[in-house]
């Protein structure tokens, strides 16, 4: 996938924490659920992330301070490329 091809999308929650709750820690190949985020916004702090939502054809990745806004309340699966770290807010 390239950059170009890369949409925005908005989270809410993650593993039912709230989205104020801070920076969250991927490993490598670990995998975080988020749920009911339209309207926030996803910001990988570093590292990279891939990011898949439900109903969408197109997986999205993010790069250190890159940022997605979710546009639904479809589930979004987020997975570490490498270790990495984001935030939602």
């Amino acid at each position: 996938m390239n950059r170009q091809t890369m949409k925005y999308v908005n989270v809410m929650q993650i593993n039912n924490a709230p989205a104020e709750s801070g920076l969250k820690k991927l490993a490598q190949g670990q995998i975080d659920v988020l749920r009911h985020g339209k309207g926030a916004t996803l910001t990988c702090s570093s590292g990279s992330l891939w990011v898949t939502i439900a109903n969408d054809p197109v997986d999205h990745v993010l790069f250190e301070r890159e940022s997605l806004v979710v546009g639904s309340n479809d589930l979004v699966v987020l997975s570490g490329i490498r270790s990495s770290s984001y935030r939602v807010a």
